[in-house]
């Protein structure tokens, strides 16, 4: 839960709205062309479909499947189920490699590496 994976750098007035959303409310689920409802505080980002969200979130195609198992739409708060945490941990320790692998190439750490 208090992985960097678990975390997203969000403009502060988008992330006071979403709130306790759903992921489906929050445009990270559902088809990628769908809309975000014109909700003009996420137009003013540049934020018009749900593939925006989802790459300004850092949440890969490869990770969404198990983004969809944790969300587990039919009782948002039942987290009994053991195969639902594991779907969790992966789209988190997904989402964080990403992070961090997004991190080293805009940083040119490659570039340092050979200096």
């Amino acid at each position: 839960m208090h992985s960097s994976g678990n975390k997203r750098i969000w403009p502060k007035s988008l992330n006071r709205a979403d709130g306790q959303n759903t992921l489906q409310a929050k445009h990270i689920l559902g088809p990628g062309n769908g809309l975000t409802d014109g909700n003009p505080n996420l137009a003013q980002y540049g934020l018009k479909c749900v593939e925006d969200i989802r790459r300004a979130s850092i949440i890969s195609q490869d990770g969404l499947d198990d983004w969809e198992q944790a969300a587990n739409s039919n009782d948002v708060y039942n987290w009994s189920d053991p195969e639902r945490l594991l779907a969790f941990r992966r789209a988190v320790d997904t989402r964080r490699s990403a992070i961090y692998q997004n991190f080293f190439d805009r940083l040119g750490f490659e570039e340092w590496l050979a200096l």
